[in-house]
């Protein structure tokens, strides 16, 4: 949205009518540039708060350069923009000793900032158009939700018991793939989910166990799922859609979500609904352009 925010105040100098914006993808990409080569925290946010306990402070004074010195440094940022933003959000798991999950939402800030930068680069655009007469009207980009996580990772607490016994089951739900036994391997993968409920990749591929099995409504649950426990960030996410409603509610723009038209067509067919409007797992191909082009038009005749 940054990019999409400089090129617009730029189309602006030239007073249109109306200005239509279609994004959502890579949000991610700025930050995971900003933060390329920092260096992880020892303890990430933890110490500092811990900082203002007199106890913590005399016991850190003893010990913790004696532990820093024997013990490897943390990792430096660095390697392809999913996997810095991957690696900042599973430290903060780490550094909770939990998931950051909620109700199916999660809660690290990484997640919470990529929403915030959404919401201030639309209400920059929104009010320099507003200044001028020029009508705003935004679709956020629909997660291809047949793409496999870009990074995914364990629950911190989960003991290396059940991460054995959890990573021997997902290598046999994907054996059971290529055989095609779809039922079969949705009970194995919802035994490896009671043992590791926050790993993305049980859930991506029991998405395709339900699939394969014309469950779509289950499939759909199953990949959205995997979508919001990619740390990687990614991808476009369902949330953004509601950044730009409530943004519209409460300034001059219009905007419509496209998820559930593709939520209700899965429902119908399945994931090749995807396959059919998306060359890549962000990049829609004609088809799929002829489509949000449509939903772009009745809305300016709607709000005409």
């Amino acid at each position: 949205s940054g990019g999409v925010r400089r090129i617009a105040l730029e189309v602006l100098k030239y007073q249109p009518t109306g200005l239509i914006l279609y994004l959502g993808n890579n949000e991610g990409i700025g930050m995971a540039f900003g933060m390329q080569g920092e260096q992880l925290p020892w303890v990430p946010e933890v110490r500092d708060s811990l900082r203002v306990s007199r106890t913590y402070r005399i016991l850190s004074e003893k010990l913790m350069p004696t532990r820093q010195r024997f013990s490897a440094p943390p990792p430096v940022l660095k390697g392809t923009k999913p996997i810095v933003l991957g690696q900042m959000t599973q430290t903060q798991w780490r550094a909770a000793d939990t998931a950051l999950m909620e109700n199916g939402q999660p809660t690290d800030s990484v997640f919470n900032a990529l929403h915030r930068r959404l919401e201030e680069n639309l209400r920059a655009i929104v009010k320099e158009a507003s200044s001028q007469g020029t009508k705003v009207y935004i679709i956020t980009t629909v997660p291809h939700l047949g793409y496999p996580p870009f990074y995914d990772a364990n629950s911190p607490d989960l003991v290396e018991k059940d991460i054995q016994a959890y990573t021997q089951k997902i290598g046999q739900a994907k054996q059971l793939i290529s055989q095609r036994k779809w039922i079969e391997m949705a009970a194995v993968l919802e035994s490896a989910i009671d043992i590791e409920p926050n790993h993305a990749t049980a859930y991506h591929l029991l998405g395709s166990a339900y699939n394969g099995q014309k469950n779509y409504t289950q499939a759909w649950s199953s990949r959205e799922t995997a979508l919001m426990l990619d740390l990687s960030r990614k991808r476009s996410l369902p949330t953004y859609a509601d950044v730009a409603g409530e943004l519209c509610e409460e300034v001059s723009c219009y905007t419509t979500s496209m998820y559930p038209w593709f939520k209700n067509k899965v429902s119908e067919k399945g994931f090749v609904v995807f396959q059919e409007l998306y060359g890549d797992h962000e990049h829609l191909n004609p088809e799929g352009l002829a489509l949000v082009a449509q939903h772009f038009t009745d809305m300016i005749v709607t709000n005409d």
